[in-house]
């Protein structure tokens, strides 16, 4: 197995305004470059809206955040999560986000909101050649190691992949922050 990636299962009835917001959000758009084919996305694009990306944090903060809080300060020793970036992904027939890591952040995340088939779940480099891809359900969420490789297999068959990815550092304080210092 590879080390280091917890699993958060949350309640998938709270994930609803979240998900029904992805389905419904107009901002959000297609991407492809350098082998990546996204269908739908809010990360890379130029005219982000401000309004709807505060809806969008607003109910990842109101309907996910605190129980994530929670599992987060227990599996990394009392240490209080920072939400750095916050962003949404829908993977169609044939997409696929190739070997990527995330920079200039200690934990990245990826929350399923919708994965009726687990060969798209997410794959992390173990080496040349070798993957290793964790058994996850909708409304799991991996927490690792920003540094490791992932990506997303391209998608072969005719079901939807929706997921909530985010990063966060980790803080050595133990209290929460408050609302408005959650976010940098």
């Amino acid at each position: 197995k590879f080390p280091d990636i917890y699993t958060y299962r949350c309640n998938q009835e709270s994930l609803k305004p979240l998900k029904e917001f992805v389905l419904s959000d107009s901002f959000g758009m297609p991407y492809k470059r350098d082998g990546d084919v996204i269908s739908k996305q809010s990360w890379y694009y130029d005219t982000r809206d401000p309004d709807n990306d505060e809806c969008f944090r607003n109910l990842f903060y109101e309907h996910y955040w605190g129980g994530y809080c929670n599992f987060f300060r227990t599996m990394l020793d009392g240490k209080t999560p920072k939400l750095t970036n916050l962003w949404y992904q829908v993977y169609e027939k044939g997409d696929t986000h190739e070997w990527h890591l995330h920079k200039n952040t200690d934990v990245a995340n990826v929350l399923y909101l919708e994965l009726e088939d687990k060969s798209l779940a997410t794959q992390f480099k173990v080496s040349d050649t070798e993957s290793y891809t964790p058994d996850v359900n909708e409304g799991d969420t991996l927490l690792f190691d920003a540094s490791y490789k992932h990506r997303s297999p391209v998608n072969n068959t005719d079901s939807t992949k929706m997921i909530i990815s985010f990063n966060v550092n980790a803080l050595n304080c133990l209290a929460l922050q408050p609302y408005e210092g959650l976010w940098s």
